[in-house]
């Protein structure tokens, strides 16, 4: 039986706690509580203190000495739960709304009796079915009135709020409010008491009936605490019962039909992956796969699932691009671990999606680019056709009217998740988009257009927005910057594509890979020199492309994935080149090809190529590094891992310009 990892630990670790739940106590427990001498006065005291509207708390010291009168002699435990015993017996007796009111209003004063009370209904409906049918009834009275009625148990401070977050809802019903547990987090639990408890109880009685319930609210907050606070929703078996049983969300098409409960269903299981990240190693991750592979399995077995799939799906890759893993997500200590595995199960599951459908109207302004990646993950898993990715093309082709207008705003709201991660040259981001820009054509053909169409976004970050009165377009250059930073991350995930193509394409591969290359040279030092923002960014991404000039796209690398010839620029010893007088720059990048497996030897012959001196400056750093280790950026794994490059003896090899000699790998 598969459970929840927080699911298995509770269960585990119950039989060390204290009983604080009925099954702990013996079955004949509260058959001997109800034949008890004093128990039907106790009884009486209940049923008197409703008919008389006696205050809970002067109700509450009065049964306090009744239960002490007729259960004096065991522990606390059972006390309270005789007098849960006998409240629930005034409510059978008269299943009315005005009864479990003032019930509640006992349990508002008693915290055992608030943990006890539930559990003995529970207990009494699933012995006598007509007590059941009859609470059922009175729970959904009081969840009318608390629909019709928000915030009615709430003090008037908390009413205000929890109209506030009503109206706000009302104004903004949006699916990645109910994805995103910190909006629901932020909501007052005040809007969770209206119910006065009922909702956790009919939850254990009858799903199907709790689910309907839930239903009836037209808010998430009520649901969303429901869902999460329930018992039965805390455990697997729950939870899949409630996802087939819960009403229909989406349709076929991605739109949403505005039904709360699937969405946080689907809210609830992600969470529970999310949530034990903490944990590493095998075992972890092999149970959060099987559990995975079951939520997908389940989502499949609806109606509703392309629809949801769809929808769902973007997210995921949405969560997973802003996670925006620095290596392959295989494990659960990784960021974005949950997010990985949940799309890989929803890709294998067998629910029919068409990548080239249109997409729902209208989606989120995030939404259409995360949707975009997840078709092409289904494309890419199923071979099936791609989805055009023209019109993603066309959103870069703008003209300087655009960047204000609504053209400029969509291109940068949908963009947002994309730019909101922190910034690399191999963005996950950039990944994901290139994965469906491979049906569009020639990579190299692709990104030049892609990069001509961004012109003004160039001349934005290089003179400012014209449209910003102050700051000197300052917000302007930098939005046109990330999304510029964006198109390279792409065209360098393009290159990675054609160095190792998944599916079939042109059989010019040497001819489009040297063109591509020399496309992202160009860009790369044209932003180099307008783009003040974010100089690290252009200096990993030069070391990116020169790792792969030097170690995949190199005649002579050792590891010929896919060669050009030496004549093709930019070669290694040009990237070398530019970097005379950075010192920093040139033994961080040898460093980089080293690790990424260039041997020794040819970085050796490139930097002599290139007329730079590596010893001479290896002991310009060690003598920065005498003086002051601020006053240089490398470390001493770097500078030991470049030291090695430099031989110890003279060797045959032409001396460079520079007086420097290179040999063989130390």
């Amino acid at each position: 039986m598969l459970e929840w990892p927080d699911e298995r630990r509770a269960r585990l670790a119950r039989p060390q706690g204290p009983r604080t739940v009925l099954a702990d106590f013996d079955p004949e427990l509260r058959g001997e509580i109800r034949f008890t001498p004093g128990y039907d006065r106790l009884v009486g005291t209940v049923m008197h203190a409703y008919q008389t509207a006696v205050p809970p708390q002067e109700a509450l010291a009065e049964l306090a000495s009744v239960v002490e009168a007729a259960f004096g002699d065991h522990d606390e435990a059972v006390r309270q739960i005789a007098l849960a015993e006998a409240c629930a017996a005034v409510l059978r007796g008269a299943p009315s709304r005005a009864v479990w009111e003032y019930l509640s209003g006992l349990e508002y004063h008693s915290s055992l009796l608030e943990m006890w009370l539930p559990q003995v209904v529970i207990a009494a409906a699933l012995d006598d079915q007509e007590f059941r049918a009859a609470f059922l009834l009175l729970a959904a009275d009081i969840v009318k009135a608390a629909v019709d009625n928000p915030g009615r148990r709430a003090f008037q401070r908390e009413k205000d709020i929890a109209a506030a977050f009503r109206q706000d809802w009302e104004e903004r019903p949006l699916l990645s409010r109910l994805w995103v547990p910190q909006h629901l987090d932020r909501a007052l639990f005040s809007i969770g008491r209206d119910d006065d408890g009922v909702l956790l109880i009919v939850a254990e009685i009858d799903l199907t009936a709790f689910l309907a319930l839930l239903a009836l609210y037209d808010h998430p907050t009520p649901v969303a605490l429901a869902l999460s606070f329930s018992p039965v929703m805390r455990t697997y078996d729950g939870w899949h019962c409630a996802v087939a049983a819960a009403p229909k969300a989406f349709e076929a098409s991605g739109d949403w039909t505005g039904s709360l409960v699937f969405p946080l269903l689907l809210t609830l299981a992600r969470e529970e992956l999310t949530g034990v990240r903490r944990g590493t190693g095998e075992p972890v991750t092999a149970e959060l796969k099987t559990l995975a592979i079951d939520i997908a399995a389940a989502v499949a077995s609806r109606s509703d699932a392309p629809g949801a799939v769809l929808r769902w799906g973007a997210w995921l890759v949405r969560g997973l691009i802003l996670a925006n893993p620095r290596t392959d997500v295989i494990d659960a200590s990784i960021p974005g671990f949950a997010d990985s595995i949940l799309i890989d199960a929803l890709l294998e599951a067998p629910i029919p999606i068409d990548p080239a459908s249109d997409a729902a109207e209208p989606l989120e302004p995030w939404e259409p680019w995360c949707q975009l990646g997840y078709r092409g993950f289904v494309s890419a898993e199923r071979a099936l056709p791609f989805t055009s990715a023209t019109p993603w093309l066309a959103e870069w082709r703008l003209t300087p009217e655009d960047w204000s207008s609504r053209r400029g705003l969509d291109l940068k709201a949908h963009a947002a998740p994309f730019i909101q991660a922190k910034t690399a040259a191999d963005d996950y981001g950039g990944r994901v988009l290139a994965l469906c820009l491979k049906a569009q054509g020639p990579a190299d053909e692709i990104f030049l257009d892609l990069w001509n169409n961004a012109e003004t976004l160039r001349d934005i970050l290089e003179y400012g927005d014209p449209d910003e009165a102050a700051d000197g377009g300052w917000q302007g250059r930098s939005e046109a910057g990330r999304l510029l930073r964006l198109q390279f991350s792409v065209g360098l995930a393009m290159l990675d594509q054609v160095v190792w193509p998944q599916r079939t394409i042109p059989k010019d591969r040497v001819g489009v890979a040297a063109r591509l290359v020399a496309l992202l040279d160009d860009a790369l030092r044209e932003m180099s020199a307008i783009d003040p923002h974010d100089r690290k960014f252009w200096s990993e991404a030069a070391r990116h492309l020169a790792v792969r000039r030097a170690r995949w796209l190199s005649v002579d690398s050792g590891a010929e994935v896919l060669p050009l010839p030496d004549t093709v620029r930019p070669t290694l010893a040009d990237f070398i080149s530019r970097l005379k007088g950075d010192t920093d720059g040139l033994l961080d990048l040898a460093y980089v090809l080293q690790r990424n497996g260039t041997v020794s030897e040819r970085i050796a012959a490139a930097f002599d190529q290139a007329e730079v001196d590596l010893g001479k400056e290896l002991r310009l750093v060690d003598r920065l590094r005498t003086l002051s280790p601020r006053l240089t950026s490398i470390s001493e794994e770097q500078l030991k891992a470049v030291k090695a490059m430099v031989p110890t003896k003279p060797s045959a090899r032409r001396p460079s310009k520079l007086g420097g000699r290179r040999g063989p790998r130390a």
